[in-house]
């Protein structure tokens, strides 16, 4: 059973809240929890992922998983945490166990966007 995506009308992709997974491979946690956000939460979170030190493929069982549970695979990446993605989200959830860098303030809300 796929998900549709599902956009509210009128919301443009400008006003969602841009959110960045992150976990160590960037290959089951990360990536699972932006497919979801992108099918269950499209119209209000614009959601990409990233890995400390990224496999540089999406597990297999990850894929099954979400297909499993009728959400779409394709598309998903395994890639390295870049500033320019840290730089561009909203919010940062950190999926890392235990949690690496907790005090860092890349890791907590950002309320506003510097210029």
């Amino acid at each position: 059973m796929k998900k549709a995506k599902r956009m509210a009308p009128g919301v443009s992709r400008s006003h969602r809240l841009r959110v960045l997974f992150v976990c160590v491979g960037n290959a089951c946690r990360s990536p699972m929890a932006e497919a979801i956000s992108r099918y269950d939460a499209t119209d209000v979170i614009e959601a990409s992922s990233a890995g400390l030190y990224p496999l540089g493929y999406i597990a297999e069982l990850t894929k099954q998983t979400l297909l499993k549970n009728g959400y779409p695979a394709n598309g998903l990446t395994s890639d390295v945490l870049r500033k320019q993605a840290v730089e561009a989200a909203d919010l940062i959830i950190n999926s890392l166990f235990p949690p690496m860098f907790s005090g860092n303030k890349l890791w907590k809300r950002r309320t506003s966007l510097s210029t």
